[in-house]
């Protein structure tokens, strides 16, 4: 379960979560809260939640439960010494795959801009559809070709947009800062590739073939469009929005 904090509203916030987390009793040795923090950021930094946002960073931890063990405790009395030996080998063996598990309420920085807010990024590229833009953390920005500055056309020499302003071309390089206004957060579900029955399914479409080398795998998978968990929809159509440089803005 989780709920985004209504303040502040900003391109960062805090999403209150709750979730199992395992702890390795070696992690224990020191902190409590440092091992649960650990395993939380471990799990859920970089990672989209949908309809959360973006997991950037823990940001701290509100309840801890009492933990059990996962599988479980067992003693045993053995007499001689070399099964005593024996079993100090398996018992080893069994503790280092022992696991605490802690039910864990927690808070999370995550990154999941309002409709409305505006974000300085990168142009990373740019095709006829329109421009992709980073924020060096996230990629997933897209601007369509109908949302930039009016009187802005695809020069399809040098592969990038231009506006076209009072006789002057402005060139969208690429890696130029740019200022945009977030229009749409969208999030997809994203089903793993079920690589067996993509590469049975190339295999019928090579005649004479029975099997696939590695070259014809990697370019089977590579064909299987991607589509983002968390993709962010922007506009520059407007004034004061585009590359910083227009504006008299150098940094």
């Amino acid at each position: 379960m989780h709920a985004l904090s209504p303040t502040p509203r900003k391109m960062f916030s805090l999403a209150v979560l709750t979730d199992s987390i395992r702890v390795h009793p070696k992690s224990l040795q020191n902190s409590l809260l440092l091992a649960v923090t650990e395993g939380l950021n471990g799990r859920f930094c970089n990672r989209v939640i949908g309809d959360v946002g973006l997991g950037i960073s823990v940001y701290d931890v509100l309840e801890v439960e009492d933990p059990f063990v996962h599988p479980g405790e067992s003693h045993a009395f053995i007499k001689g010494k070399k099964y005593l030996i024996l079993y100090a080998l398996f018992y080893h063996l069994y503790i280092s795959l022992i696991q605490i598990v802690f039910a864990v309420k927690f808070r999370l920085i995550v990154f999941k801009p309002f409709v409305g807010e505006v974000l300085i990024g990168r142009i990373r590229s740019c095709t006829e559809e329109g421009l992709s833009v980073s924020l060096s953390f996230f990629d997933d920005i897209f601007i369509p070709a109908h949302c930039l500055q009016p009187g802005s056309t695809f020069n399809t020499d040098e592969r990038l947009w231009v506006w076209n302003y009072d006789g002057n071309e402005l060139f969208m390089d690429l890696d130029e800062k740019i200022r945009f206004r977030v229009l749409a957060g969208t999030f997809a579900e994203v089903a793993p590739v079920q690589k067996e029955a993509l590469l049975a399914s190339v295999a019928n479409k090579l005649s004479g073939t029975s099997a696939l080398t590695e070259a014809d795998q990697k370019l089977a998978l590579e064909s299987v469009p991607t589509v983002p968990p968390y993709k962010i929809i922007g506009s520059v159509a407007e004034d004061g929005l585009g590359l910083l440089t227009w504006w008299g803005v150098h940094e």
